[in-house]
C-alpha cells in the first residue's frame, strides 16, 4: 500500500472514532433523560477496492451505523401493562373517594341514620303521645333523608368530575396524535433520527396510559396508531377523538375517521379513560340506582302504612316522605288512586329506569303498558302486556301490576272500566330528592287506625252455617292485624272461602261478608257474649246472610268519625312501622342489609383495585428494569467506552504522524 494509503486509513480511523466519541458523549449527556434509548456505534472495515496480492490490506474503517439499542418485545409489553396500571391506578383513586362517601366508621353514616330512624319509632311506641319523641322521629327521618341525598349528590359530583377528566384526556390524546403524525413525517425523511423515535415512543407510552392503543410500523419507519381498530394516526395524518354525553348522561367516545363519527366507546380496552368510563357509567351509576331503589321502597313502605294510621288530632292519610312528583311522577287513574309504587327487581329496574309509561285497562285482568324512552336517539318505544293480580279479600277494586322491575298497586272507588288509564315515570334522581313531608309532630300516624291488636278478650265469634240450627265458636289467632289482614283471618275462622268471603273498604271503613254457600244461610251471632270481636268488625246486630248474599258493617270501624282522636296509648301503627326494619322491603332484603350490600360492594371493589394496581406497578417496575438493562445508559460502561475510543483516536492520530514521517523521509531520499 502506498504511503498515501496510510493517510487515508488514519483519516478514516480519526473520523470514525470521532463520530463514535460523539455518540458516547450523547449517551452520557442523556443518561437521565426519560425515554432515552442508548445508542451504540457500529464499526465496519473498509475493504480494498481490488485485490493486488495476498498481502493487500484494507482501506481503514467506517462508522457503519449508530445502532439504537431498542428492545421491541419489552417495549410492547410495557405499553400494554402501562395501559393496565393506569386503569387500576385511576380506578383505585376513585374507589377511595367512594369509600369516603360510604364511610361507616363515622357517626354521620347512612347506616347509622337507618338504625336511628327505626329505633326512634320504638321510642315513640314507648311514649305514643310524647311530643319530644315525635319531634325527634321527624328529625331522624330528615337526617336519614339528608344523608342519602348528600351521598347521591357526591356521586353526581364524582360523575361530573370524571366527565371533565375524560374530556381533558381526550384533548391530550388529540394533541399527542398531532405530535406523532409530525414525528412520522420527520422520521420518514430521516430514518436514522433515533432521538425522534425515542420521543415518539414516549408519546405512544403516554397514549397507552390514557387509552389502550395498537401501533404498526411501515417500511419508512412511520407509525399507524389505532384505537379499537380505528386509526387516530396514519403516517402523517391524524384523526381527532371527541367525548360527549347522551340524553341518559352516559359518556360516548367518537372517532372523526369516518362520517358520521363512529362511536368506539364499547371497544376501548384500557387506560385511564376506560377506568373513568367504567366507574362513571357502570359502578357509580349502579350505586346511584341502588340509592334510588332504597329511597323509593323506603318511602313506599313507610308511607303506605303511615297513611293507614292516625295522628294525635285524628288526621289520617298523610305521607311521611314526599313521593309523587319527587321520587316518581304519576297521574292517578280516573276515580282511582295509586296506593303503592316500589321496585321488585333491581336489575330490570336499572335497565328500564328511563322509561315513562301509559298503562291502560283492557278489561278482566288485562292491561297494556306503552312505554317511551327519550334518552335514546331516536326515542325508543314499546308495549308490555300485563296481567294484574286482584286481591278481593282486601278490596274488590284493588289491582296490583308488575312490569319492568316495578310494582304498582291501584284502588278504584268503583269497578275498573275498560279504557281507564294512568301515566307513570321514574325520577332518575330519586335518591337526591328523598325528603320528609311531615312537619307537625301531631300528624305522625302513631295510632293504629286500621291496625288492630287481637288478644283472648276480643278474638271470638259465634256463628252457624246451617241457618241457626247449631252454633260454633270460632277464634281468630291473636296478634297484630291491619283491617285488610283481618278479612282473610275472619273468613278462615268461620270455615274458609267455601263458607264466606270477607272484604274491607278503607274508603268507607266497613267490612262486607259474603255467604259463599249455595244452600245454607250463614248466621253470625254478633250479640252473643261469646262474640267478643263484634266491635272489631263494626257489627251490633246479628247477620243472617242468604246463599250468595252479603252483609255490611253496621257502623264505621275505628275511628268512628273524621277528627275523632285516637285512644290514649294507641301505638299499634308505630309498632308496625318499627317492624319494617326487620321486613324485606328492599327487593328481598331488610333496609339495613340492603344498604350494607352497597357498603360491602364499595369496600370489595376498593380492595380489589388496590391489589390489581399494586400487581401492575410491580410488573411495570420489573419491565422498566429489564428495558434499562438493555436500552439504558450505564455511565460506568460509557466511561470505559470513552477511554477505549479515546485511545483509538490517539492511535489513529499517531498513525497519521508516522505516515507523515515516512512521507518526509521518502521525499528527502528522493531529493538527494
Amino acid at each position: 500500500m502506498a504511503i498515501f494509503g496510510l493517510f487515508d486509513i488514519g483519516k478514516t480511523a480519526l473520523l470514525a472514532n470521532k463520530k463514535a466519541i460523539d455518540t458516547v458523549g450523547h449517551n452520557v449527556a442523556n443518561a437521565n433523560t426519560p425515554g432515552y434509548t442508548r445508542q451504540e456505534p457500529v464499526f465496519q472495515s473498509m475493504p480494498p477496492g481490488y485485490i493486488v496480492s495476498a498481502v493487500t490490506s484494507g482501506r481503514g474503517v467506517q462508522l457503519y451505523e449508530v445502532r439504537r439499542m431498542y428492545d421491541s418485545f419489552t417495549t410492547l409489553q410495557l405499553r400494554t401493562e402501562k395501559a393496565n396500571v393506569s386503569y387500576w391506578s385511576a380506578y383505585e383513586t376513585n374507589m377511595l373517594k367512594l369509600e369516603n362517601i360510604f364511610n361507616e366508621a363515622q357517626d354521620l353514616s347512612i347506616g347509622q341514620g337507618i338504625n336511628d330512624f327505626f329505633d326512634q319509632w320504638q321510642q315513640v311506641v314507648k311514649s305514643p303521645e310524647g311530643y319530644a319523641e315525635r319531634s325527634m322521629l321527624i328529625n331522624k327521618g330528615e337526617y336519614l333523608a339528608e344523608r342519602i341525598s348528600n351521598a347521591f349528590y357526591d356521586l353526581q359530583t364524582q360523575r361530573s368530575d370524571l366527565l371533565k377528566a375524560t374530556q381533558s384526556l381526550i384533548s391530550e390524546v388529540n394533541k399527542i396524535s398531532i405530535e406523532v403524525s409530525d414525528l412520522n413525517e420527520k422520521i420518514g425523511m430521516a430514518p436514522g433520527a433515533h432521538d425522534l423515535r425515542d420521543k415518539r415512543d414516549s408519546l405512544i407510552e403516554r397514549l397507552n396510559e390514557i387509552i389502550k392503543v395498537n401501533t404498526f410500523e411501515d417500511n419508512n419507519g412511520r407509525y399507524s396508531v389505532l384505537i379499537a381498530g380505528m386509526p387516530i394516526v396514519d403516517g402523517g395524518k391524524y384523526y381527532n377523538l371527541k367525548a360527549d354525553v347522551d340524553a341518559a348522561n352516559k359518556v360516548h367516545i367518537y372517532s372523526s375517521m369516518s362520517s358520521p363519527e363512529t362511536d368506539i366507546t364499547s371497544e376501548i380496552q384500557g387506560g385511564e379513560i376506560k377506568a373513568n368510563l367504567d366507574l362513571r357509567d357502570t359502578n357509580i351509576l349502579g350505586i346511584m340506582n341502588k340509592l334510588n331503589i332504597f329511597s323509593i321502597n323506603l318511602a313506599d313502605s313507610v308511607n303506605f302504612y303511615h297513611r293507614q294510621g292516625y295522628g294525635l288530632e285524628g288526621s289520617t292519610g298523610k305521607n311521611f316522605f314526599y313521593q309523587n312528583n319527587s321520587l316518581v311522577n304519576w297521574t292517578d287513574p280516573a276515580n282511582g288512586t295509586i296506593l303503592r309504587y316500589y321496585v321488585n327487581n333491581e336489575t330490570t329496574f336499572s335497565q328500564t329506569i328511563n322509561r315513562s309509561y301509559t298503562l291502560t285497562f283492557n278489561g278482566g285482568n288485562s292491561w297494556t303498558a306503552n312505554w317511551t324512552d327519550n334518552t335514546t336517539s331516536p326515542a325508543s318505544t314499546g308495549t308490555i302486556n300485563i296481567t294484574d293480580t286482584q286481591d278481593t279479600t282486601t278490596s274488590p277494586n284493588r289491582r296490583t301490576l308488575s312490569f319492568d322491575g316495578k310494582t304498582v298497586m291501584l284502588e278504584h272507588t268503583a269497578a275498573f272500566v275498560a279504557g281507564a288509564s294512568f301515566t307513570i315515570g321514574q325520577n332518575v334522581n330519586a335518591g337526591r330528592n328523598l325528603s320528609v313531608a311531615i312537619s307537625d309532630p301531631n300528624h305522625l300516624a302513631v295510632a293504629a287506625g286500621d291496625t288492630v291488636q287481637l288478644n283472648n278478650l276480643n278474638n271470638q265469634i259465634r256463628y252457624s252455617t246451617d241457618g241457626g240450627t247449631s252454633f260454633r265458636i270460632a277464634q281468630i289467632p291473636t296478634g297484630e292485624y291491619t283491617r285488610n289482614q283481618l278479612t282473610s283471618a275472619l273468613a278462615s275462622a268461620i270455615g274458609g272461602s267455601a263458607v264466606a268471603g270477607v272484604t274491607y273498604s278503607s274508603a268507607t271503613r266497613t267490612f262486607t261478608i259474603t255467604n259463599n254457600m249455595a244452600v245454607n244461610t250463614l248466621v253470625l251471632d254478633w250479640n252473643s257474649p261469646n262474640s267478643t270481636s263484634s266491635g272489631i268488625f263494626g257489627f251490633n246486630t246479628n247477620s243472617f246472610i242468604n246463599p250468595m248474599g252479603t252483609d255490611v258493617s253496621d257502623y264505621n270501624v275505628y275511628p268512628v268519625s273524621a277528627g275523632e282522636k285516637p285512644r290514649p296509648g294507641d301505638n299499634l301503627n308505630a309498632r308496625l312501622m318499627n317492624n319494617l326494619k326487620d321486613t324485606n322491603i328492599m327487593v328481598g332484603a331488610k333496609p339495613i342489609d340492603y344498604y350494607q350490600r352497597i357498603v360491602d360492594y364499595v369496600g370489595v371493589e376498593a380492595e380489589s383495585s388496590k391489589i390489581n394496581n399494586d400487581f401492575y406497578e410491580n410488573l411495570i417496575n420489573q419491565l422498566e428494569n429489564k428495558r434499562l438493562e438493555f436500552s439504558g445508559v450505564s455511565l460506568d460502561e460509557e466511561a470505559i467506552n470513552l477511554v477505549k475510543l479515546q485511545k483509538s483516536f490517539q492511535a489513529a492520530a499517531k498513525l497519521i504522524s508516522v505516515a507523515d514521517e515516512l512521507f518526509t523521509t521518502l521525499v528527502n531520499m528522493t531529493g538527494k
